[in-house]
């Protein structure tokens, strides 16, 4: 269900000033800290001391890969090779990578003009993670079907190992406890023109540093 690219249950806590300026940050392709920690203070904590670079960003892995998959569907709109790798080499060596993706690869499949999103994660906090996941990828798939103008199928999430921290087991258990609804917000499927894109999310992100 494409609603679920916002997890919108009235009493979870959840950040999603900080879930926009990611998604934001991966269609321009860039790992902006300034503005990321001004959203969550917690992302400084994934930033290597001895570069000061944010290495598990998705923006840089992401965006010139998005390019690929539109132009790949494009001119061959039924192939199975439309896969953003996200997890790589240098991800599996500790001493060139300091935050490590938990998000293997993403595949695009468009079949009966509708894009399919399948989603291979490696790792996933259900708590902390899953409903930011969700909320990107989402939204990608969102941008892909705009791009190729056709209509949202379906998205699939794949889970190596899906776990809970016992830190934050106590707030779960007052979550599940609480009557959960969820919100009715009036939704319609996110609509970008491909060429359009670069220049719009470069005018957001003018816009968002004045304020």
């Amino acid at each position: 269900n494409h609603l679920l690219s916002f997890i919108l249950y009235k009493n979870l806590n959840f950040n999603y000033p900080s879930l926009i300026m990611k998604r934001l940050q991966i269609l321009n392709g860039t790992a902006d800290m300034e503005a990321l920690c001004f959203y969550d203070f917690s992302i400084k904590n994934k930033i290597d001391p001895l570069t000061g670079l944010y290495d598990g960003a998705y923006g840089p892995r992401i965006k010139s890969q998005m390019d690929y998959i539109y132009q790949l569907l494009k001119r061959e709109p039924t192939s199975r090779r439309a896969v953003i790798s996200i997890y790589n080499q240098k991800d599996q060596n500790k001493n060139l990578t300091f935050d490590v993706p938990s998000t293997i690869s993403l595949q695009f499949l468009l079949r009966k003009n509708k894009l399919n999103l399948i989603c291979y994660m490696r790792s996933n906090d259900f708590w902390n993670g899953l409903p930011f996941d969700v909320g990107i990828f989402g939204f990608l798939q969102e941008v892909m079907a705009g791009w190729l103008k056709v209509k949202l199928g379906a998205y699939t999430h794949f889970v190596g190992s899906a776990h809970i921290y016992l830190k934050d087991l106590q707030k779960i258990k007052k979550f599940l406890k609480t009557e959960k609804r969820l919100l009715k917000i009036p939704y319609k499927q996110f609509q970008l023109d491909y060429h359009s894109t670069s220049k719009e999310i470069k005018d957001f992100f003018k816009k968002e540093e004045l304020v």
